[in-house]
């Protein structure tokens, strides 16, 4: 069978496996009273998205530490969500109250079946992600870790997503050369940039067309995934 690309990679987060931590924040801040646009809550999850991909994420983590970083990091979400007032002195509370609720995570039906399939397939199968190698712990939770053959954390190269640092490790790890590679990500600021830069194919899991003016390969949920892989032979 002709294979469009012999190795993949796929992020966790957004990708292997969803929260409904976006809406659960916004739930904390409607409670506590904070208001906004409507129209700026895409907004937020854009800026989520490149916060994290970003130096400036990294930089507040290093110089605040892990603690005063998530006050420093509230205030940019609050800004971007374009919230009416002042709530500095409020953003503690509103962190106690985020760690206090319940996440729910959760997977796509048969996503198990459809890894399997493609290992049977002859599809090499990595996680890479901006997680640290405590992933191997919480994705064991949720059968994560047996399907993939290589899992790439930022404590196996040192680097975050957009560095091509994993990316390169994978095809040196498989001995694949980026052009027959490709990575499933859904944040483009890390996993398309990073894909790209590595000279890799990129696929973008976009179920709410976050980013549409990306000029990337998209689906909007895994269940996709193999009719995308059909439409790619020949390429």
């Amino acid at each position: 069978m002709t294979r469009p690309f012999d190795l993949i990679t796929f992020d966790f987060d957004g990708v292997l496996l969803h929260s409904n931590f976006f809406d659960l924040y916004l739930d904390q801040c409607r409670a506590m009273g904070m208001q906004w646009p409507q129209e700026n809550e895409a907004t937020l999850a854009r800026f989520i998205h490149d916060y994290y991909a970003s130096s400036i994420h990294l930089a507040n983590m290093e110089e605040h530490g892990r603690e005063k970083y998530f006050p420093v990091a509230n205030r940019r979400f609050l800004k971007a969500l374009g919230v009416d007032g002042e709530w500095d002195e409020q953003i503690p509370t509103l962190i106690e109250q985020i760690r206090a609720a319940e996440v729910v995570y959760y997977y796509e039906s048969r996503i198990h079946d459809l890894l399997e399939g493609l290992r049977e397939e002859g599809y090499r199968l990595a996680m890479l992600t901006n997680r640290d190698d405590r992933i191997h712990e919480f994705g064991a939770e949720w059968g994560m870790i047996e399907p993939f053959e290589l899992i790439i954390t930022t404590s196996t190269t040192g680097k975050h997503k957009p560095d091509t640092a994993g990316f390169l490790y994978a095809n040196d790890y498989f001995d694949v050369p980026p052009s027959r590679s490709l990575h499933i990500g859904d944040n483009p600021y890390a996993d398309v940039r990073g894909a790209e830069a590595a000279g890799w194919s990129a696929l973008l899991v976009d179920p709410d067309n976050l980013f549409p003016e990306w000029e990337v390969a998209r689906v909007r949920s895994l269940s996709e995934l193999r009719d995308w892989l059909a439409s790619q032979n020949g390429r």
